[in-house]
Formats: structure tokens, sequence, C-alpha cells
């Protein structure tokens, strides 16, 4: 069979005889589903002759079913078969590819190649299944699908190793290689099979394809899921926690392709950004973090660094009123509609004079932390409840994911679409590091949300970072935060002697960060040496500045 995950359309007709017509069969496979994260790599297949399938067939009349091999030729499937072949006049028709070689009590086992390298033992190891009905007079329609899950890595490397060399990489994932199968519907049941190692199938270019069954993600794989080895070098990753879009990365999803972009180095030192301390584009005249006061203490007598919001610093804080769900219109859940709030404050001041020509009414009064008109907006159009960042972005700004009960403002899709994307989403785990997305932002002038993970609670919460500090390996050792749930800061009482500093209200927070064994990043908690905060996401908004351009160019008039 030919490439396997985009399917064309062959169709397959018999002459009918007068007394019993052969059953006309048509056969095409149908394209994997795409995942929740993006998915570029397809190719197109259809059946090869020689190809062989097997095909159930159950009576609709209650009569015996039927199991039948089928191979396929230049004139069709073969053998052909005829209603009177199937003693019945109306049948369901379920087949599968590979063809089923044992079966037990209507079930059979399907299990992947380990070793997935050759294309011989790539192609064989995916299972293609199609059903249908069909009665008398009527041609049998097969349209196949993938049931089983495939992997797909792109490898990238900025500065350890050659095209030439991703391409020899050898990588190994660890799952469960078989499935059981209902042979009349399809159904997939797990076994009992033990994890073993997989190893992926080399596509070209860096590009690495894995076929395997549906499966839970194991807590295990957190830890350690896959091995890369390049040369004599080895990298370990392990399975991501979350996707792009924010979900949680639970399952391995039948019929589906989850790809993941990994950028393999060695560690490098970064001169450009090496010992340096690097604000949001637009944030000034913010005074040396040294010469902070306290905001909060650590509970063991060490204080917490923070600074008093001002007009002038350029950075924004929106806070929950209600961070403890104590009254009866809490915004407790609205941690994304908070920092959302925060990046279009900051995106309306830095663009301020693009924004009055363009004749903007909406929202934009920030009078404090509890105050602030566009937060307010959010509050008013939607329920007490986690949601998307980039969703909530992207709904202020062109209305995308509006609905017909709460229509989204879209009060900028003149300038950049109507219902279109506005947020950069940056996924952070083992194989795309936190410095390296933070260096990426601040280069583009974006503005950062950053999506955290409470530990041990399955919670995710949603911050700002406005800046960050990088060590002599140019790596991130510290970020500043505004954290919408410290509601308490910003009300304290201040001005008076407090560890040797005085107490401050608070605004923008320093907060250690700190590389796990595993490749992930971690952000310290209130106790200071207790990095207990995972970082999950970063969703960026950049200043727009082409589509301004655009945007007035368009509505200059035309010379006379």
């Amino acid at each position: 069979m030919g490439g396997l995950f985009t399917g064309c359309n062959p169709t397959f007709s018999y002459e009918e005889a007068e007394s019993d017509p052969v059953i006309a069969i048509a056969t095409h496979i149908l394209p994997r589903n795409e995942s929740r994260v993006q998915t570029d790599t397809s190719g197109k297949g259809s059946f090869e002759t020689d190809d062989r399938l097997t095909l159930y067939i159950q009576p609709k009349d209650g009569g015996v079913s039927q199991k039948r091999s089928l191979t396929n030729t230049a004139s069709g499937w073969i053998p052909q078969l005829t209603w009177t072949d199937l003693a019945t006049r109306q049948a369901t028709f379920t087949a599968f590819y590979p063809p089923v070689s044992s079966e037990t009590n209507g079930m059979f086992t399907h299990t992947v190649a380990s070793d997935q390298r050759e294309a011989a033992t790539y192609t064989q190891s995916d299972l293609l299944w199609a059903t249908t009905s069909s009665q008398q007079g009527e041609p049998v329609h097969l349209a196949f699908r993938h049931a089983l899950s495939r992997i797909v890595l792109t490898l990238k490397s900025e500065h350890t190793f050659t095209s030439e060399q991703l391409a020899t990489a050898v990588i190994k994932l660890q799952a469960c290689p078989s499935v059981q199968v209902h042979s009349f519907t399809g159904a997939l049941k797990p076994t009992a099979a033990q994890v073993s190692s997989l190893t992926f199938h080399p596509e070209g270019k860096g590009t690495y394809s894995l076929i395997l069954p549906p499966q839970p993600i194991q807590e295990a794989w957190h830890n350690g899921w896959i091995d890369i080895q390049v040369g004599n070098r080895q990298f370990t990753y392990k399975a991501p926690t979350h996707l792009n879009d924010q979900s949680r990365f639970t399952a391995l999803e039948a019929g589906k392709q989850v790809t993941f972009h990994l950028t393999i180095d060695q560690q490098a030192v970064e001169e450009e950004w090496a010992g340096k301390t690097v604000w949001v584009c637009g944030l000034k005249d913010i005074p040396s973090p040294e010469g902070w006061n306290y905001a909060d203490h650590n509970g063991a007598g060490v204080g917490i660094l923070g600074l008093k919001w001002d007009a002038r610093y350029g950075w924004f804080d929106c806070n929950k009123r209600d961070p403890n769900k104590q009254q009866t219109d809490s915004d407790s859940e609205m941690c994304w509609a908070a920092s959302s709030s925060n990046l279009i404050h900051w995106w309306l001041e830095q663009n301020k004079e693009f924004v009055a020509r363009y004749s903007y009414t909406g929202p934009s009064a920030y009078e404090n932390s509890v105050d602030s008109k566009i937060f307010q907006l959010y509050r008013d159009r939607f329920p007490n409840k986690g949601n998307d960042v980039a969703a909530a972005l992207s709904w202020f700004f062109t209305g995308r994911f509006g609905t017909e009960s709460n229509k989204g403002p879209g009060y900028f899709k003149d300038l950049l679409g109507a219902n279109n994307p506005v947020a950069t989403i940056v996924s952070i785990h083992s194989g795309y590091s936190l410095s390296k997305a933070l260096k990426e932002a601040f280069t583009r002038q974006d503005a950062i949300e950053c999506t955290i993970e409470f530990p041990g609670k399955n919670l995710l919460h949603a911050i700002n970072i406005w800046g960050a500090e990088f060590d002599q390996q140019g790596e991130v050792s510290v970020i500043y935060i505004t954290d919408n749930n410290d509601t308490d800061l910003y009300t304290q009482n201040e001005g008076f002697d407090f560890l040797g500093r005085k107490k401050t209200q608070a605004g923008l927070i320093r907060k250690p960060v700190r590389k796990g064994a595993n490749g992930n990043f971690f952000m310290e908690g209130s106790i200071i040496g207790r990095f207990e905060f995972e970082i999950i996401l970063l969703n960026t908004l950049g200043l727009k500045r082409t589509e301004w351009e655009a945007y007035f160019k368009k509505q200059k008039p035309a010379a006379e």
C-alpha cells in the first residue's frame, strides 16, 4: 500500500449479471484527523495491486456472519461477491487492512512493529478500517479510516547539529504496542501488553513518525518518554502535560496525529543576553531591583522584592476583586481575563497614536489594580469560569470565538481581520526552552502572558511576565511577574520598616526560575528555594506595526 495519511478516491465497478449481479465494492482512504496542535506532515495514498484486506459481513436479517479475504487487482477486489453468496439482501460490511490473521470471540489483536525505521514495518504497523451498510442493488462504499495514532517529531538545532546529522537520529519512545479490535465494529480495547520501546520512522529532513495504538499518557512518561540519539549524544524528553491550546495532554487518540517540534542543542553561552536584565518593549524608568522594597515575606524571615505600580513604568497589573470566591459575583476563576486585560492595556498604550487615528471607542481606562475597564468588560460578558487567553485576546481584537449569545467586540477587526487569531502561542516543554521563548518574545517586542500549573492540584493559572534576568550562560534565571491573585499586596498597608527595608504595595514581583532535571522550567513559590510552579505555556501579543502601516496606507485618499 502507498502512503497512508491522505486518501485518493479510486472506484472499482463491475458489470452486473442479470441473474445475480456482482456486488460493486468501492474503496478509498480518508485523511487522518488533525489533533489539537499543528499537523502539517501528510501524504496521499490508495490501495495498490495485490494489497489484501479482511472483510466481515453481518446480515441484517440475522443470518450467519461471514469473513472473507479480498485481494486488490487491476479489475477490482477478488474474489467477487454476490448477494446469493452472502445469503442475504442487506448487510453491514466491515473491512480491515492489513488483513486479520486470527481472532478469538470476535476480537483480534493488532500489534505495531517495535522498530519502524524501515518503510515496510512502518506501513504495516498502521490499521485501517471501514464499515458501511448496503442492500441488494446498491454498491458497497468502504471509506477507510486510520484506527491508530501517529506522532510526528521535527528536529531542529541552532548551533550543535547539522541537518545531515539530524537526519541520522535514532528516536525511541515508550508505549504499549498492542490493541484489541472488535471484528464487526472496529471498536478498540486496551490490552494488558507491557510498555515497550518503539523506534520512529525517518521521513527525511529531520522529521520522524511513529504509528502506535491510542492510549492514555502514563504518569511515568512525564519524567522521561522520548529518547533521541544523534551520533554519540543522547537527549531525553518527557511527555508534555499540555498542548499548544492549553488543553491537557492526557491521551493519544484514535485516528489523530500529534506533532512535536523539538530543538536539541548542547549548552551554549549567548553573550548578547548573558548577565542582562531585559524588559518588555515600552517599559521604562524602572528602578534597579536592588533598591526595591519588600512586598511580602516567605514565612521564614526572607523578604520578597516588589515594585508598586506607577503609570510611567508601562506595565499593568489587573487583579481579581474576589480571588478567594467569597462573593456571589466573584471573578475568582478569571485569571485568563485579567492577564489578557494587562496585555491589551499595554498594547493600547504602546499604540496610542495609532489607536487615536483608528477612532477606537472601546474600554481603555486603568485607574488601579482593581479598577480596569477592560477587565470589567470581560467580567460583564463572561461567566466566572476558566477560559483561554489566546481566545480572549482574539475575541477582543477581531471577534474570533464569539458566540451568538456573546458576540465579540472585535474592536480591531478592520485592522487585523475579522475572526483572526492575534496571539503567538508557545508551549514550554522539555524540547523548547523558556530562555529561547522569552528571547524571541523580547526580540519581537511582544508582551507576555505565562500559564503556570499549581503543584498537585491539576489547576492552571495565567500571570504576566514583564521582564527577565539572564545568567552568565545566557539562560533565564529570574522573571518579573504580575499575579492577578495577589490583590492583598495592592491593598496592604505600606511604608513601615519591614525586614530591613520598607513594606510596599505591589505590583511587580521578582521570581527566580529553574530548569528541572527533566528539562522543564519551574517558578519559585512562596517558600524560597522551592520551585514548584511549572511553566506550561506563553501567549504573546505583538505591536502589529506591519498591520498598522498597511491599514493607514489603505486609508489615504487617492491622488487627484
